[in-house]
């Protein structure tokens, strides 16, 4: 994979605060949530995405529900215990395209669990600037997160849909 980082343009974050959310619900009512520190390091090039490489680490202290009552729980050990696990990893080197999308396939590691993970993506790139849009959802049973009372998909729906949106920079 070394030989990759030397070929392929290494793309950097440009610093936004609310470009990485998800949804879920809780009692049936939808909500919206943040992860407000992660550090994406993406080398990629459109005309060769089989060379590419997606590789994320999430600060889980700074995942946010937006709501303060809730923020103080999800530290914990029934969510994502971030005292435990302060930080998750996603890892993509199996880029192609179909129906016009980017398809990565990769593996995420949260609170000690690593599970495969496929993010959909469009990509638009001008003047050393990328803009990466994309999509992934996620199952939080496989991850333990929300446990106990919070188990349930009545409680916290299983499901949970990430959005991404990030404008890189080429370095």
């Amino acid at each position: 994979m070394a030989l990759i980082f030397l070929i392929l343009p290494l793309w950097l974050l440009v610093a936004t605060p609310d470009n990485f959310n998800f949804t879920n619900s809780y009692a049936g009512q939808p909500f919206v949530g943040a992860i407000r520190e992660f550090t994406p390091k993406i080398y990629f090039d459109p005309a060769n995405p089989a060379a590419g490489v997606i590789d994320v680490t999430i600060n889980t202290q700074s995942i946010t529900t937006n709501n303060k009552d809730w923020d103080g729980t999800i530290k914990g050990s029934q969510w994502f215990s971030t005292a435990d696990f302060p930080s998750a990893h996603y890892l993509s080197s199996n880029i192609h395209t179909e129906d016009g999308k980017f398809i990565a396939h990769g593996e995420l590691t949260l609170k000690g669990t690593t599970k495969p993970i496929t993010v959909v993506f469009n990509w638009q790139e001008e003047n050393g600037i990328a803009k990466f849009t994309g999509s992934a959802t996620i199952d939080r049973r496989e991850f333990e997160i929300g446990s106990g009372s919070w188990a349930t998909n009545e409680s916290v729906a299983y499901e949970v849909v990430l959005d991404i949106d990030l404008q890189l920079r080429k370095q």
